[in-house]
């Protein structure tokens, strides 16, 4: 089975909405090829390149592949250029969470939605009074809010960084155990 992510990722840095979809993916699947949505344009909504996205990705998960999709005038001609992209990949499973293209989405290929990270969406920056930003601008008021965020996140990494291991291994024919990593 492949996971196919799909997203524009239209964010300056992979948040953990994202880390969780894509290492669910990783967790379940064979294989795993992110979809970075298209637009021929950039504005407002479509701040960032589609290198700078592919960039972005890659730095985490150098071994995914990343590809792209571009916008079509309706949803349907986009469903059927999507199920043309994914006719010579092996059983194709469409990842998604809540803010995701499920809606629009017209094709023949089978969805899994994965649960949400509270406070966080694909389409947008995370809102502050939610869920902070990964990068906080100043000392935050709530220092025990700013460790149980440092925490989970920790633990959010090791859960990755294992997978992406198994994964790893997985691609190589190895059956070794993934080296262990130490918390703070």
């Amino acid at each position: 089975m492949t996971a196919i992510v799909i997203g524009r990722f239209q964010v300056p840095y992979l948040h953990p909405a994202h880390l969780h979809l894509i290492a669910t993916a990783l967790r379940e699947c064979e294989d795993v090829i992110i979809l970075i949505g298209v637009s021929n344009k950039i504005d407002e909504k479509n701040p960032f390149s589609i290198v700078a996205r592919a960039n972005m990705i890659k730095k985490i998960f150098p071994h995914i592949h990343v590809s792209n999709i571009g916008d079509r005038p309706t949803d349907k001609e986009w469903s059927k250029l999507l199920d043309t992209y994914l006719e010579g990949v092996i059983e194709p499973v469409l990842y998604h969470s809540r803010d995701s293209f499920k809606e629009v989405y017209t094709g023949v290929y089978p969805l899994r939605e994965v649960e949400e990270v509270v406070g966080y969406s694909g389409t947008k920056i995370p809102d502050p009074a939610v869920a902070p930003p990964m990068r906080e601008p100043s000392p935050p008021d709530d220092l025990s809010a700013l460790e149980a965020r440092v925490t989970y996140l920790e633990e959010e990494l090791h859960r990755l960084y294992e997978q992406f291991h198994i994964h790893q291994r997985r691609v190589d024919g190895h059956t070794t155990p993934a080296p262990t990593v130490g918390t703070h």
